[in-house]
């Protein structure tokens, strides 16, 4: 038995050798062709601006082309199931919004699952959510609305672009958080939804600060607080949920990197590294952030365990609010 098992043992690690050996010359010649970016949303959003900012000088340090190709439909399912199909080389690379740790709990037939067929390669930005009400609100901090929705049960409306959008589910959050009943109003997109909220004719929203920029600074619409850890560069005197006492209540956006789980780890381990040293890069900062974005990286552990947070909080948070996307 001992000398069994004195036998085996060099074997394995003669394997183990051989696959790191393999793992580490596919990074070395990778890449040798066009690399995709597949961003499962439509121009201008947070996925979106990452990716193309990122794409060109990755294709430069690369030396080969790499191409943005939007695939929205179905809240972005169908381009992340795509990539979850995809040869996993490195050559198709999903960039992913923190949408994709809730869909599990909202989609009964989803055809992918975030953890078991992704591999995570880096974080790479947020955009902060903020309580945004209507100037006509009788309330100058988050703790006043709450105070005004309790006094008022079922009386405030707030919009949304759509049931189960990661605004409805930061108002859920919210919600649920701070004990209030309100009327959630789903429009069908961000545009009638911010209208509708200027006019007053629906009090309150959960949404991106740098989407309401314009219309905060004309005094249109009023930002309450900011529902993330940080305050928002834009408007730094807001301050935060958690500043206000109100925990619990992180609804920031994120943006990230994913490979198909089988990509073998010295490519995943240069996608990554590569991308984080783009991210640093001061000029790349400033121009993300004046399109309303915030750098904000991290590698693949730091994203494996944002994912699994992120999972288990909106588990609780579909499931007592009872809601569906199909």
């Amino acid at each position: 038995m001992l000398h069994s098992k004195r036998i085996r043992l060099p074997g394995w690690c003669a394997i183990m050798v051989l696959s790191l050996a393999a793992s580490q010359a596919g990074a070395q010649s990778y890449p040798t062709r066009l690399i995709t970016f597949l961003v499962p949303a439509t121009t201008g959003s947070s996925m979106d601006i990452m990716a193309r900012q990122i794409a060109p000088i990755l294709s430069s340090k690369f030396g080969q082309p790499i191409v943005v190709e939007n695939r929205p439909g179905a809240s972005g399912n169908i381009g992340v199931q795509q990539v979850a199909r995809a040869a996993p080389d490195g050559y198709t690379v999903l960039v992913a919004a923190n949408t994709i740790s809730a869909a599990p709990w909202l989609y009964q037939n989803l055809q992918y699952d975030p953890v078991a067929d992704f591999a995570p390669v880096a974080k790479l930005a947020v955009t902060k959510f903020a309580l945004v009400v209507n100037p006509s609100v009788e309330a100058k901090s988050a703790a006043e609305f709450i105070a005004l929705a309790k006094k008022n049960p079922g009386q405030i409306n707030f919009a949304s672009p759509g049931i189960a959008t990661p605004h409805h589910l930061a108002l859920e959050l919210f919600r649920q958080t701070v004990g209030i009943d309100v009327t959630h109003v789903p429009y069908k997109g961000t545009a009638q939804a911010t209208t509708d909220l200027i006019a007053g004719r629906a009090q309150a929203e959960f949404t991106p600060v740098h989407t309401i920029l314009s219309q905060v600074q004309a005094g249109k619409l009023k930002i309450l607080a900011i529902a993330g850890e940080k305050r928002a560069p834009w408007f730094p005197d807001i301050p935060t949920l958690g500043e206000e006492g109100i925990k619990g209540v992180d609804s920031d956006g994120w943006a990230a990197f994913f490979v198909p789980v089988r990509t073998p780890g010295g490519i995943v381990r240069r996608l990554s590294e590569e991308t984080l040293a783009i991210l640093a890069l001061p000029s790349l900062r400033e121009t993300v952030f004046k399109q309303g974005v915030v750098v904000d990286p991290a590698g693949p552990e730091g994203l494996a365990s944002l994912l699994k947070s992120d999972l288990a909080k909106w588990k609780k948070v579909v499931a007592q609010g009872k809601i569906r996307a199909d």
